[in-house]
């Protein structure tokens, strides 16, 4: 069963560890890297303005075992938009990726939330299937910077 829990202190060694595996996984697009954990307990991965409240960091468990963590920010670009920042699961290609996701966006559903948002690398076409998938589809913005290049997409809730 895939269930999601809020993370907490008491989490961080176990998400430390799979954000290590997570900088391998993206080491192919070191222009523009995760938020560590403990960073994000402690201040949030926010947007321009934004504020720590805002910001949600969640163990994804598979059977009772943290296996992955989901985040993201509710309230940006605007009060009816909720942004993933970041998605990782240390066993991908089992599904569990997408039922995690999918228990995200049914929350925020049922806040009243109607859109959400996800940055995807141009680097990474694994993840953009998978965003696509999931009902991401609609390109709000074409990001290329000097060291990156990405699409944020959008799903309607």
């Amino acid at each position: 069963m895939i269930a999601l829990t809020p993370s907490v202190p008491a989490d961080l060694p176990v998400l430390e560890d799979l954000y290590a595996q997570s900088l391998e996984y993206f080491s192919f697009d070191s222009g523009k890297l995760p938020a560590p954990p403990g960073e994000c307990m402690k201040k949030g991965d926010l947007p321009p303005g934004g504020a720590r409240e805002s910001y949600t960091l969640y163990n994804v468990l598979q059977d009772g075992a943290v296996v992955g963590y989901v985040a993201y920010y509710k309230g940006y670009p605007d009060g009816a938009t909720a942004y993933i920042t970041f998605t990782f699961i240390s066993e991908r290609g089992r599904g569990i990726g997408g039922v995690a996701i999918s228990l995200v966006l049914n929350a925020l559903r049922s806040t009243g939330f109607r859109r959400a948002r996800c940055s995807v690398s141009l680097k990474n076409p694994a993840a953009l299937r998978f965003w696509h998938k999931m009902g991401f589809a609609h390109i709000t913005m074409v990001d290329i910077e000097e060291d990156y290049a990405g699409l944020e997409l959008e799903t309607i809730l």
